[in-house]
């Protein structure tokens, strides 16, 4: 495996967020934050911006609008 350590990261945040959906969207959140790291400096800032930009209650009221009302 090229970079042990992403793969912990997600692995830790996974089980400390009890396997739950804010857990996974987290840690991989996390994982793509890292990913930017790789890049060229003048890239890093951008990626992590979009890396960042929604929060997993944001994504969840997203998501909540899409499935429209429950029945």
């Amino acid at each position: 495996m090229k970079h042990p350590g992403i793969s912990l990261l997600i692995l830790i945040a996974v089980l400390m967020g009890g396997c739950s959906q804010r857990g996974w969207y987290e840690g991989i959140q996390k994982s793509n934050e890292l990913n930017c790291y790789q890049r060229p400096m003048a890239q890093q800032m951008e990626c992590l911006e979009e890396a960042r930009a929604i929060s997993y209650d944001q994504y969840q009221r997203e998501l909540d609008k899409l499935r429209g009302p429950s029945q």
